[in-house]
């Protein structure tokens, strides 16, 4: 653990319901950004007002002076502390002025703007669109909602038994949005060990004939919504697959297993193949391409059981 330099920090780590005389004034030091790169806009926000409060300042800021009142050494009675300030306080405030307008910056970078007009283009589509159309904009209209004027930024999780051995997995999907790009990162991670990973960009997905929707036209709130719903790898049973039969799908492995050079012989995959409890894996770009894959442990890694 870093040392904790001095009782800014100490404050993040005391609960707000912490005794007033349990908290005692100690001699600030000076605080660098590798020590605070780990704290959130809100925190250091409360860091950075921690030196004007020792200082006496009162705060307009209801949620401030409520926050600092909680500690015995705090007594506001000025208005304006500048003169207060030190050399030490002024270095440290401009640190933490630093990393909050960096947080900002990436934080403003996550989020996806659309204007009144925009919205509306898609509104008035509904009224003419199909019902699979008007299901997805549905979703559409919710997941705005949801993250309108905060960061695109969500995990959706997978769990099934991939690799048909003991208890379920976890495959963990990261959707976010950076710059209006969306991205879906997954990855399958088990006692530790990283064993799967794969990462789209922009997935895609046919709505409707609207210009509206088109790739290049389309509003980044559509890719969201897109990668949230559908970006994420799914899981099902061979039975769900009764149209693929055995010899296509040995077939399909053999080719696959040849092309990546993996040094399994066809009587060993045979044989696991026909042994194999596990759940076939589904990922890949929603509209454009689907891999069907399936776990081989005695290598850990997938698989081509089909595609398209």
């Amino acid at each position: 653990m870093k040392k904790i330099i001095s009782l800014l920090i100490i404050c993040l780590l005391v609960s707000c319901g912490t005794d007033k005389k349990e908290q005692k004034a100690t001699e600030l030091k000076e605080l660098s950004a590798s020590e605070l790169q780990d704290k959130s806009i809100d925190e250091l926000r409360i860091i950075r007002n921690e030196i004007f409060a020792r200082k006496g300042y009162i705060f307009n800021s209801e949620d401030l002076q409520k926050h600092f009142s909680a500690f015995d050494w705090y007594q506001p009675q000025y208005e304006n502390v500048d003169s207060l300030l030190t050399d030490l306080d002024k270095k440290n405030i401009q640190t933490i002025l630093e990393l909050e307008n960096r947080r900002k910056n990436e934080i403003e970078r996550r989020i996806i703007n659309i204007s009144d007009k925009e919205l509306a283009h898609y509104k008035n589509a509904y009224d003419s669109a199909e019902k699979w159309d008007k299901q997805f904009m549905n979703k559409m209209f919710q997941t705005i909602e949801q993250f309108k004027g905060r960061p695109a930024d969500t995990t959706v999780l997978t769990v099934g038994n991939i690799d048909g051995i003991g208890k379920l997995d976890t495959v963990t999907t990261q959707v976010y949005v950076l710059d209006d790009t969306v991205y879906v990162e997954s990855n399958w991670t088990r006692n530790g060990e990283l064993l799967w990973s794969d990462k789209i960009k922009t997935p895609y997905l046919q709505i409707n004939n609207d210009d509206i929707f088109a790739y290049d036209l389309r509003h980044p709130w559509v890719t969201f919504t897109i990668a949230v719903n559908y970006g994420a790898p799914e899981l099902s049973k061979r039975a769900d697959y009764s149209g693929i039969d055995r010899e296509t799908a040995l077939k399909m492995a053999k080719w696959y297993i040849e092309r990546k050079n993996l040094e399994i012989s066809e009587e060993e995959y045979t044989q696991y193949f026909d042994s194999f409890n596990g759940q076939l894996f589904i990922f890949g770009e929603p509209e454009i391409w689907h891999e069907l894959l399936q776990w081989y442990e005695p290598k850990k890694v997938f698989i081509l059981y089909y595609a398209p």
